[in-house]
């Protein structure tokens, strides 16, 4: 009997380099202090805008394309709690993450960055470098699968 599970491990680890892509490029922005259609590379943009309307979705209680968006809300959730001394409430996790979603939609017109859009970029490129390192865990152990030591 074949196995029809999607593989979560797979596709949550295609987003090891668009998210690496997005921390450096969101962090240049910010030192910068100026966003333009020139920040991102083709395409990443729109999928770093795509992972976070995905999660903001799965937050809000939308459950369509349920497995994929539960395993993006659960990388998403992850990375936010990573390296916090006092861990957040759900409502809080999902005010940051919905407020991350909506920071990436402003981003249309080329324009200079505030001092708080600044800040706000330098954490979302922190969160995205936090998604980075669990998309590669993830390639990893689906290239290695399960070979002996």
């Amino acid at each position: 009997m074949s196995d029809t599970r999607p593989n979560l491990l797979a596709h949550t680890g295609n987003w090891a380099y668009p998210a690496l892509v997005m921390c450096r490029q969101l962090h240049r922005m910010a030192a910068a202090r100026r966003y333009d259609q020139a920040t991102f590379p083709v395409g990443i943009l729109r999928d770093g805008k795509r992972f976070l309307n995905t999660v903001a979705l799965e937050a809000s209680g939308c459950r369509t394309h349920g497995i994929f968006r539960l395993a993006y809300f659960r990388m998403a959730v992850d990375a936010l709690l990573l390296g916090r001394e006092v861990e957040p409430s759900l409502d809080e996790l999902i005010a940051e993450l919905t407020r991350y979603d909506a920071f990436m939609n402003r981003l249309m017109e080329p324009r200079e960055l505030s001092d708080t859009d600044a800040a706000e970029a330098v954490q979302i490129s922190q969160f995205f470098g936090k998604i980075a390192a669990q998309a590669s865990g993830a390639r990893y152990e689906e290239v290695l699968g399960d070979q002996p030591a």
